[in-house]
């Protein structure tokens, strides 16, 4: 995922209205019994808009680390020859649900 550094100036415009109670799209304060005044959601928007700050300020690198592909494809299982060496085996064939 490539962050577009429009949109995070955007979001962090956003979330640093809404931490100082402020309408983002009248620039309105927010009357003081509404759910977005309150001291909970505005420490949420301030640390979401710090953390867009940081992302803004280090989209270059962010965008140019390597990212896995992301797959649901299951890893191959591989065990080398010490490994089975050193697996006890039992002499009497043993359950899944059999405890020693």
């Amino acid at each position: 995922m490539k962050f577009d550094i429009e949109s995070i100036i955007v979001l962090r415009t956003v979330m640093k209205s809404l931490s100082t109670g402020v309408d983002p799209t009248s620039n309105v304060p927010f009357p003081s019994d509404t759910l977005l005044n309150s001291n909970l959601l505005k420490n949420c928007f301030k640390e979401t808009a710090d953390i867009l700050s940081f992302i803004e300020k280090n989209v270059d690198a962010i965008n140019d680390l390597p990212h896995k592909r992301v797959t649901n494809q299951k890893e191959p299982f591989h065990i080398l020859d010490d490994g089975i060496k050193s697996i006890p085996l039992s002499d009497t064939p043993v359950t899944i649900t059999q405890q020693k």
